[in-house]
Parts: C-alpha cells; structure tokens; sequence
C-alpha cells in the first residue's frame, strides 16, 4: 500500500514554503522509501525532492493506546543547483516550524544524497493513519566562491591595515580587493591612505573590524549583533556580506527587537532589509510586536551587545 503525500506550495522570493501531508492505508511498513511525485525548485537555483521512509518500530511500544499506536516516518531530502546556479556558491537552508529542525547544506551540481531532514509520527484516525500539514521553510542565497582562510593568520606577505586610530588589524589587498569593489577601486587609483599602506575606518570599533576580517578570510559572522557589519558592507561594497548580514539579522529577530530593527532599516535606507522582513517574518511575530508596542514593558529586552 502506498503512502498518499499531498504538498502546499508558497513561493516567496528566495524562499519556499511547502506544507504536506501524509495518508497511510496500511499497518505494514514501506517495502522501500517512497519518493514524494515531483520536485520543486527555488528562486530558479536550487531543485529538492523529498523521500519518506516509514518503518515499524523492532519493539513493541510501552506506552498504552487507546487506539493503534502511531508508526514513524523519516522525511529525506535531496538537492542540486540548477543551470543558473552553477557558476556561484549556492547555500541552502531549511527551518521546520513545528520541530524547531535547522540544516544547512551548500549545494552540489549533481543530485546530493538523502540527508535526513527530520522525524515526525503518522497517528491514525479511523479508517487510516495520517500526519497533518508540516510546514518547512526553504531559503537559498547565492555568494561568489571567495576563500583566503589559508591566509588566515599569514604575517609574511601581510600589505594593508585596516586603521581605527591606535589600533590596526592586519589584512591582505588581495582579499579586500575580492570582498570589495571600493577598496578594488581604491587600490587601482591614487589615494593617499592606501599608498601608505592602511585606510582610515571611521565609525566603526576594533572588535568590529576584527570581525569583518574574521568574515572575508573565514566566511563566519560571529553570535553579536551584525548591524555595525552590515553598516561597514555597504559603505564599501561588501555585496556578500552585505546579504549575510541581511540573513542573519532577519533569521535572529525576536518579535521584542523586530520595530527596532525595522526602524534602523529605515534611518539607513536599507530597503533589502525591510523586504527580507516582509517575506520572512510571521504574522504570529508581527502580532506580538504590535502588542508590545501598544503596552510596552517597564524594560525592553536589549539586543547582543
């Protein structure tokens, strides 16, 4: 007997979610995992499938049921990049809201492996077993493929500081000229600071810098509050960090910190900030932000510092 799946598509932007339920007619298992009928692709550069694996528990349950006890199922999938996303870095991330799951997955050109994508239970209701709707939210970014972790802690051929009065973080031409079309630029023209050998960063702290240098040789955003990065990304051309920023401000905010955040979009006209608000956050968050806004707490929540 085979498993009945039933899929609810939403597109948004760079995003997907895709709610599905499953029907099972049957308590014997899977003879073999089931592919789910079709596949679905994403912003034109990344196609998935789903595969379900249902199986009978080896020991009988423990706990005592009214009714027939549920079966487990494993939900898999599988991704590749699409012909338009061949030539760049393609990052694939899945949230499930009801489990709270999170995987990350960079995207190959062929079709990768089942990688479990979490575990649910079908629970029966005469005359069948079923698992209501499952919402998974898929979001994919694309990046240029810049690497220069090697260079990491390189002191030989260091030959440019980044400068914040008495303090300097050391840094290669080569990697700022990759991360940056100004500091290309700066470096193809003539410019006082950077025949001496290191720029000036106004506004900005050490730490700060520190991590910007941590992103364009690691490719990591450190667990703090990246607004000051994302100011750094868009006063000289950071396209990559700039949309990792973006990520991961609108993947972190809590319903407490969404206004504010909103509102530093505004003051700094970062409209890609705003959309990616619109397109990702819930009505169920948008509602709490309302309510804490009309009753405000004695003390709001501060955001990592």
């Amino acid at each position: 007997m085979s498993l009945e799946i039933s899929y609810k598509r939403i597109l948004r932007g760079p995003c997907m979610k895709l709610a599905f339920s499953l029907i099972y007619k049957s308590e014997q298992p899977l003879s073999i995992p089931q592919v789910g009928q079709g596949q679905f692709d994403i912003d034109d550069l990344v196609d998935i499938r789903l595969q379900f694996d249902q199986k009978i528990p080896a020991t009988k349950p423990t706990t005592t049921y009214s009714t027939k006890p549920p079966l487990p199922v494993t939900v898999n999938i599988s991704t590749k990049k699409t012909d338009r996303g061949k030539d760049v870095t393609v990052k694939f991330k899945v949230l499930c809201t009801k489990t709270k799951i999170v995987k990350q997955f960079i995207c190959t050109d062929t079709w990768t492996d089942w990688v479990e994508l979490g575990k649910g239970q079908l629970t029966f209701k005469d005359p069948c077993y079923t698992l209501d709707d499952i919402e998974v939210l898929f979001t994919v970014t694309k990046s240029g493929a810049v690497s220069f972790a090697d260079l990491y802690d390189d002191t030989d051929i260091i030959d440019f500081n980044l400068s914040l009065e008495d303090n300097k973080v050391p840094v290669h031409k080569a990697c700022l000229a990759a991360h940056s079309n100004k500091f290309k630029n700066m470096f193809t023209s003539v410019w006082k600071d950077i025949n001496e050998g290191c720029v000036e960063i106004k506004g900005a702290t050490h730490q700060t810098l520190q991590y910007i240098k941590d992103y364009m040789y690691l490719g990591r955003l450190p667990d703090v509050d990246v607004r000051p990065m994302l100011l750094f990304a868009i006063q000289y051309s950071m396209s990559n960090l700039k949309a990792d920023c973006i990520t991961k401000l609108v993947e972190t905010v809590e319903f407490y910190s969404l206004y504010s955040l909103l509102e530093f979009a505004c003051e700094n006209n970062i409209p890609e900030l705003t959309f990616a608000l619109m397109l990702h956050t819930s009505a169920e968050m948008v509602h709490n932000a309302y309510e804490m806004k009309k009753n405000p707490p004695l003390e709001e929540p501060l955001p990592d510092a």
